[in-house]
């Protein structure tokens, strides 16, 4: 945005030098003025005078603070709030809450997302490759949720748990169009993640993003639900993801698999993917809405 400035001229008028003779009236004569006489009662007149005076000022300096909505006895002693003071007050109360809802997030659903590590066949050369990701418990039993990219042509999968306990994991079953996957480990008791709904989602509510990007275990981030129902491509030859949940927390390599909450602490999708030119966070991440996991996870769990 460009701005630009002016100034105000002020005109003034200049007498000329070529201008002729002014001519200026004779003063006139000098007179004696008269001698005023007192009027009786002219003292009692000027109090009253100052009296209908005093009332109108503090009428004046009570009126007005009311027509603004503001309350006069505030205004006199300072302790008044201007409305930029109102608004101030207004976003950090909001900020607040917001902060507050997120810690409460953390705290509910921490205990049961895990850090997922896998390890695929050596090539030619006898390098071990790996991968990491994250997921969360689906039930106290040991079953665990995360993508299907995480864990196809997997050799081995290593779950660990919030406490820092690892344990080998069996693979369930995985659904390459959802991009979804089921995982066991022979644990139990386990505190599963509570399950809300995506059907009731709205654009703009807080989001909040668990997991282990880059290897960093139980990390959280927070935005907002950007959109509903994208659908995207996986290259170079990935499945066509459609009805997606689109959030700007931050989601980076590493947490696929880990699940995006709502504000209640609930598990409102499963992060899968995310559009970026750097190949880190761009605010762009996408998450599998928890209503269509659902079924293809209990039928992965049914067998």
């Amino acid at each position: 945005m460009h701005t630009g400035s002016g100034t105000r001229g002020i005109e003034v008028l200049i007498m000329d030098e070529n201008m002729g003779p002014v001519w200026i009236p004779p003063e006139p004569p000098l007179l004696r003025p008269p001698v005023r006489r007192r009027r009786r009662g002219a003292g009692a007149v000027l109090l009253i005078a100052v009296a209908i005076a005093v009332v109108m000022a503090v009428t004046v300096v009570f009126t007005i603070p009311l027509i603004f909505g503001a309350n006069p006895i505030d205004v006199l002693s300072g302790r008044g709030e201007t409305a930029a003071e109102q608004v101030q007050t207004v976003e950090k109360t909001v900020v607040s809450v917001d902060e507050e809802a997120v810690v409460a997030v953390a705290g509910r659903m921490l205990p049961s997302v895990v850090y997922i590590e896998v390890e695929f066949q050596p090539t030619f050369r006898g390098v071990t490759a790996t991968g990491i990701g994250s997921g969360f418990v689906y039930s106290p039993d040991g079953y665990i949720v995360t993508n299907n990219h995480m864990v196809e042509g997997a050799t081995g999968i290593k779950v660990s748990l919030a406490d820092g306990s690892t344990y080998d994991a069996e693979l369930v079953g995985r659904d390459s169009d959802m991009d979804l996957a089921v995982l066991k480990i022979d644990i139990s008791g386990l505190p599963s993640a509570a399950l809300g709904t995506s059907a009731d989602l709205v654009v703009g509510e807080l989001a909040v993003a668990i997991g282990s990007p880059e290897g960093f275990e139980q990390s959280v981030t927070s935005g907002i639900i950007s959109a509903l129902g994208r659908d995207i491509f996986i290259p170079p030859d990935g499945p066509d993801l459609r009805d997606l949940i689109q959030t700007d927390a931050a989601i980076n390599p590493g947490n696929s698999g880990g699940p995006l909450c709502n504000g209640l602490g609930e598990v409102i999708g499963i992060n899968t993917a995310i559009v970026s030119e750097s190949g880190g966070y761009d605010g762009i991440g996408f998450a599998i809405p928890i209503d269509d996991a659902l079924p293809v996870i209990e039928g992965l769990i049914e067998g």
